[in-house]
């Protein structure tokens, strides 16, 4: 996710002097997951992107089940 957002921000889709103040990805256990969503087999990803100010994000989460 990390490398296609640095990406769209060389391409001018993401605003920010820094990759940091384009976007934002964060996904983990005690960062958007809990000891619940590992022993259910479920990845929390959150996602910012700046699409009009650097720093202030759209922020999308969203989850996918890993196969049992």
């Amino acid at each position: 996710i990390s490398s296609f957002l640095v990406q769209q921000w060389q391409q001018g889709a993401l605003v920010g002097n820094t990759f940091e103040e384009a976007f934002f990805v964060a996904v983990g256990l005690g960062e958007t997951m809990n000891d619940q969503d590992v022993l259910e087999g479920r990845m929390v990803v959150e996602v910012g992107l700046a699409v009009a100010r650097p720093a202030e994000f759209i922020i999308i989460q969203f989850s996918h089940q890993l196969s049992s």
